[in-house]
C-alpha cells in the first residue's frame, strides 16, 4: 500500500482495515474455527491516559485492563465507517485464537497421529530392509 505518511491516490485518509462481517466470513470459509475472538484499541483511553506514561500505555497492566473493559462493554458500538460522534467510541482492533480445521491432505483426529503399533516379534530387533 506504500509509504502511509504519504498521500495515496483512491485510498482513504484513515485505513479502516476489512470489515468485521467480511473477516469472519472468510475465517469460516477458509474452516478455521474461532477459539477467542477480542476486541482491543479503544482509541479514548491513550487520548485521555497517554501523556502519562511515558513507556506506553499498553504496557501498563491497569490501562491493559482498562481498554480490555471498555472494549468489551462497546462491542455492540462497531461500525466500519463511523459517522457519529458516538459511533467512533468503539473498538478499533480485534485479535483472534485460531484453530485450522481440515488442511487438504492432512487429518486433525488424533486417532491418525498414534505410534505405530508394533508386534511382540519385533520389538528389540533390527530389520533387515
Amino acid at each position: 500500500m506504500g509509504d502511509w505518511r504519504k498521500f495515496r491516490a483512491n485510498l482513504t485518509k484513515r485505513e479502516r482495515g476489512i470489515p468485521i462481517g467480511i473477516f469472519r466470513k472468510i475465517l469460516s470459509e477458509l474452516d478455521f474455527k474461532v477459539i477467542k475472538e477480542t476486541f482491543c484499541g479503544f482509541l479514548a483511553i491513550p487520548k485521555l491516559f497517554g501523556r502519562f506514561f511515558s513507556g506506553g500505555i499498553y504496557n501498563n497492566n491497569l490501562m491493559t485492563r482498562l481498554d480490555e473493559v471498555a472494549c468489551r462493554a462497546l462491542t455492540w458500538n462497531i461500525s466500519y465507517h463511523p459517522t457519529t460522534v458516538l459511533e467512533k467510541f468503539m473498538p478499533t482492533s480485534v485479535y483472534y485464537v485460531l484453530y485450522k480445521t481440515a488442511i487438504p491432505g492432512y487429518s486433525n483426529r488424533s486417532e491418525d497421529h498414534q505410534p505405530e503399533k508394533t508386534s511382540n516379534y519385533s520389538k528389540g530387533h533390527v530389520g533387515l530392509f
